[in-house]
């Protein structure tokens, strides 16, 4: 669970109730998205819809879903710390 992650452990605070907002509305949209996706290609696949996948440059039928979805994960959670040092570099 994002909640768990160090970041949010570490006592990490945002600026303002603005900033939960957004960081909410971001993971959010990031979770829904994901899971939309996996669904999308899911279906691809039982329909035998995989093949009009093959102009991509890599393998959408077998790629590590649980480590792309770490892979977003990170790079939000660095958003977030990168926004609240540069917000407290201004106070």
């Amino acid at each position: 669970m994002i909640w768990g992650h160090p970041v949010f452990k570490s006592g990490m605070i945002f600026v303002g109730i603005e900033d939960i907002f957004s960081a909410s509305w971001i993971l959010n949209n990031y979770v829904t998205s994901f899971v939309i996706e996996e669904y999308r290609i899911k279906e691809a696949a039982d329909e035998d819809l995989i093949d009009s996948f093959e102009a991509l440059p890599f393998d959408i039928s077998s790629f590590d879903r649980d480590r792309e979805y770490q892979f977003g994960l990170e790079v939000l959670v660095e958003g977030f710390k990168s926004k609240v040092n540069e917000t407290s570099a201004q106070k």
